[in-house]
């Protein structure tokens, strides 16, 4: 996560980065990637930091991220995880500290594991 925000022209750049394969990000950031039209194909592991806001929409992720294959989500109040059903990649997602909204719309073959 950076301590500043990237510009919108900038985050361009990073889909030229063939070795990322994991970022952590907020929420901000994640809606700026999918407001630019950003798809990050080579990131697998997506840790997700909601500082001050209370819920992160995840529909951002499942576009942004296609390849993904597991979802960190930290300090969020309340996930919807209904979006995260149509991932067809992703196989794990870790949440800490969050009351879970849908959890029963993921398909069996992903691993909800949360934390409290």
């Amino acid at each position: 996560m950076l301590k500043t925000r990237i510009p919108s022209e900038n985050w361009q750049l990073v889909t030229s980065l063939p070795r990322l394969v994991s970022l952590v990000l907020n929420p901000d950031e994640l809606a700026d990637l999918a407001l630019n039209g950003i798809r990050l194909n080579n990131v697998k592991s997506v840790s997700l930091v909601v500082e001050e806001q209370s819920s992160a929409d995840l529909r951002d992720a499942v576009t942004v991220f296609p390849e993904m294959t597991g979802l960190n989500v930290y300090f969020a109040e309340e996930l919807d995880l209904a979006p995260l059903s149509a991932h067809s990649s992703l196989r794990r997602v870790n949440t800490f500290r969050a009351r879970l909204l849908n959890a029963d719309k993921l398909p069996a073959t992903m691993l909800l594991v949360t934390q409290q």
